[in-house]
């Protein structure tokens, strides 16, 4: 059973890696931390693409200090007034509020990106 869960856990890694590929993203960092009680999210997505991307949808899945799975997220980001889409070599800094209490440790995976010539990638 260990066995088949391992495989299951790699198998779901490698595809949300293929999709940061495919839409050429690279997550340069991500934290979490507890903010007057409120959990706080931090991304940081480079955009590797030749096109910029004017929305991004990205999953977050936290962890407790032991390890353990505390739950998944969606969240997405696109420009505001005083945003701008995020251009070929720049990063997005988001933040982010999680209803995963207790969290000391986040992983984040790209799902979907959309650019600027209204084309898209991810699932």
């Amino acid at each position: 059973m260990k066995y088949k869960l391992l495989l299951i856990m790699i198998i779901v890694a490698m595809s949300h890696q293929a999709v940061s590929q495919n839409c050429r993203t690279k997550v340069v960092s991500s934290s979490t931390t507890s903010i007057l009680g409120v959990q706080t999210l931090k991304i940081n997505i480079m955009n590797l693409n030749v096109q910029a991307f004017d929305r991004i949808d990205y999953r977050v899945t936290s962890y407790d200090v032991y390890g353990e799975n505390l739950g998944s997220e969606d969240f997405f980001w696109q420009p505001g007034y005083l945003t701008h889409p995020i251009k070929n070599g720049e990063t997005l800094h988001d933040i982010q509020t999680s209803k995963m209490k207790g969290a000391k440790t986040i992983d984040v995976n790209v799902n979907r990106v959309h650019f600027i010539d209204g084309k898209s990638c991810g699932r």
